[in-house]
């Protein structure tokens, strides 16, 4: 970001000596120039906080879900938690119906395969910032295999309001969608990935780390 900064204010510096070492500039060319340069860094600003929001979602690989007072949680958060508790590997995908990026995802047919070919994982798909609407006829729709767990997460209120969607989940940072969270055999969260990331390959790969039998102290 600063680096594109710093190419601007070094673009306005050579535009405008350009300009006064050839001839006087016009206000009008002033002005021009001056917007369009305006425009060019209220952009890169736009980019920045996108990608800030983006990384919004960091997550500990060890965070340990059975640390979540259960009384803070909401009854969709506490039938996943119990998933989790169960024996193997456990992946929770937060999606929305309105998200075009959740929705690529189902088009693309991505998490037909990896179900497909992950028959001893457990899948759980949640969905969020939807007014508490689960929209199972999304997942009908794009075919997703009805041995997944669905589940809709309630908000504190009309999503049209932003402020009013829950930011976490089972005490974990959940900001983005869509997110995916693969926890490993001993209830630790090992993976989280953000669309663009969930590709088979990458994926598959994953699991395959998460079904080791490992730990850190």
């Amino acid at each position: 970001m600063i680096d594109a900064v710093n190419w601007v204010l070094f673009a306005t510096y050579y535009m405008f000596s350009s300009s006064h070492h050839r001839h006087k500039p016009s206000d009008s060319l002033m002005t021009r120039h001056f917007l369009i340069l305006t425009a060019c860094l209220l952009f890169l600003v736009g980019c920045s906080r996108s990608q800030a929001d983006a990384e919004e979602v960091p997550v500990s690989d060890v965070a340990l879900v059975e640390a979540v007072p259960t009384d803070s949680l909401t009854e969709t958060e506490r039938q996943v938690q119990a998933l989790l508790a169960e024996e193997g590997v456990h992946v929770v995908h937060f999606w929305a119906p309105w998200c075009h990026n959740s929705m690529s995802e189902f088009r693309e047919r991505v998490w037909n395969q990896i179900i497909e070919d992950n028959e001893d994982v457990t899948f759980i798909f949640v969905t969020v910032f939807n007014d508490g609407d689960l929209d199972a006829w999304v997942l009908e729709e794009n075919n997703i295999p009805e041995r997944v767990h669905t589940f809709a997460q309630p908000d504190h209120g009309a999503v049209t309001r932003r402020s009013n969607r829950r930011k976490t989940f089972l005490g974990l940072p959940l900001t983005w969608t869509p997110t995916t969270w693969i926890f490993n055999r001993e209830g630790k969260l090992a993976s989280a990935v953000n669309f663009g990331e969930v590709r088979p390959a990458l994926m598959q790969s994953l699991l395959d780390n998460a079904q080791a039998n490992w730990s850190r102290h």
